[in-house]
């Protein structure tokens, strides 16, 4: 069953330069990852997210080193409808390099959801083209 995915945050300029996908099921986690993602300085309070029925799901890409590259989760899925739990949300995600002239400049492309927490215990990534 295809799950709704609510965009929290997306874009290229971050202080994350590291590639990861993580999976925040709790306000702590999603507080840690926050300040890990945002520069201590324009920091302000995470979205606020309802952890008893949904979760966080992010991919960071890395540090690029130009402009024009992108990453973002397409899609996520819950085998047998989401009825149960125990299943595995498989998310699928896509990066997307520069197309034409790009600047020199180093940027770190990432993409943060929200989606029901039904159905699934685990997340497996995959990149799609």
């Amino acid at each position: 069953m295809q799950q709704p995915l609510l965009t929290i945050a997306r874009g290229t300029f971050r202080t994350k330069t590291t590639s990861g996908r993580v999976v925040c099921r709790d306000s702590a986690a999603w507080q840690r990852l926050w300040e890990e993602h945002m520069a201590e300085d324009e920091r302000p309070s995470p979205p606020t997210v309802d952890f008893s029925t949904q979760a966080v799901i992010a991919v960071f890409v890395g540090q690029r080193p130009t402009s024009g590259w992108t990453v973002e989760i397409t899609a996520a899925e819950v085998p047998n409808g989401g009825r149960s739990t125990g299943g595995r949300l498989t998310v699928s995600y896509r990066v997307r390099g520069p197309v034409g002239p790009a600047q020199d400049v180093l940027t770190s492309p990432f993409h943060i959801v929200s989606l029901p927490r039904t159905g699934w215990d685990t997340a497996n990534f995959v990149q799609s083209s």
